[in-house]
């Protein structure tokens, strides 16, 4: 099998300076051509349907790496299967997919598909995501993890899923239309041509993930600004027995749902927030003077009756209010 000029994605570029090449599978015997295509990708790990598919294996490939490792490809295969998440895949790809259906699964967990000219997406090649197809055609720029957090200037929790799609709006679908010249072009361009062509995508790819990123921090802001407002409006209303995730977030002007997942994020419920809020308050009225009765405070507190702070309050401190009182008082 003739050897290809394998491609260290997270190393200096062996490409640069040079033209866009062309792999073909088509340029091996039958028996070296699947083969011939895991060793132009040595990082990801590459299956067939059926192992009997490898002498028949039909794939091409565009690529050319810059100086600073950045992985320019463009391709199109038979059906196989990808597997990221290897030791040493460090690298992030953004991507434009052009041809076939492309089912994507994350870790254990979700599956999603991708169809043609559904915009960019970005992948966390350190991510344990499989992505299977019966046939595809796709475009992507493989950058060094390092270059895009020093880029960035972030740690990258944007691309905490794995797999984050961008779509094609603004800048994002002027980077879908270059990498699509590319395709069509590449092989054509001169050296001299490839260096400005190239360099105008990493900046665009860099400039959409710095977007994306900053979308996502923006979220989170409003998130935490959200969580605080509920934990005040909690303990402000504690005492309304009437106060439930419904009421709190017509208040807050979110929905119930969005409220949900915002506490959810930070290992908080709704309820056990109130609850807390509730008898933190009840602590407080324990020791006030002059006192008042459980019946009272159970009621100043957003419980119907003494029985039911009695329980509520036992069950979280493990003694009665009475108890605390008298140990507290």
């Amino acid at each position: 099998m003739a050897q290809p000029a394998l491609v260290d994605i997270a190393g200096p570029g062996s490409g640069a300076g040079k033209r866009i090449e062309r792999f073909s599978t088509l340029s091996q015997p039958p028996v070296d051509r699947f083969a011939y295509w895991c060793a132009l990708h040595p990082r990801t790990p590459l299956e067939l349907p059926d192992p009997a598919q490898a002498a028949t294996f039909r794939a091409e490939m565009l690529l050319h790496v810059d100086a600073e490792g950045v992985a320019y490809s463009d391709y199109s295969s038979d059906a196989a299967t990808a597997r990221f998440g290897q030791v040493g895949a460090d690298f992030i790809m953004v991507a434009a997919h052009w041809g076939g259906a492309t089912t994507v699964r994350i870790g254990s967990g979700r599956t999603l598909t991708v169809l043609p000219d559904s915009g960019l997406y970005v992948v966390d090649a350190g991510k344990p995501i499989t992505v299977s197809t019966p046939g595809h055609a796709l475009g992507y720029l493989a950058f060094p993890r390092e270059r895009v957090i020093a880029e960035l200037g972030c740690d990258l929790s944007f691309l905490e899923p794995g797999f984050v799609s961008l779509g094609q709006n603004g800048l994002c679908g002027f980077l879908v239309e270059h990498m699509r010249r590319m395709r069509q072009l590449g092989p054509s361009l001169e050296s001299a041509e490839v260096a400005p062509v190239m360099a105008a995508a990493v900046t665009m790819a860099l400039a959409c993930m710095r977007q994306a990123a900053g979308q996502v921090q923006a979220l989170d802001r409003s998130a935490d600004a959200l969580f605080e407002a509920a934990q005040r409006h909690l303990a402000r209303f504690a005492s309304d027995e009437t106060l439930t995730a419904t009421t709190i977030a017509e208040a807050l002007g979110c929905s119930r749902a969005h409220l949900y997942r915002v506490f959810a994020a930070r290992g908080e419920t709704i309820a056990a927030s109130l609850r807390r809020a509730r008898l933190t308050r009840a602590r407080e009225l324990l020791s006030a003077r002059p006192p008042s009765s459980i019946e009272q405070i159970a009621l100043a507190c957003g419980y119907g009756d003494a029985d039911s702070l009695t329980r509520a309050f036992r069950r979280q401190f493990g003694v009665t209010p009475a108890q605390w009182r008298a140990r507290n008082g």
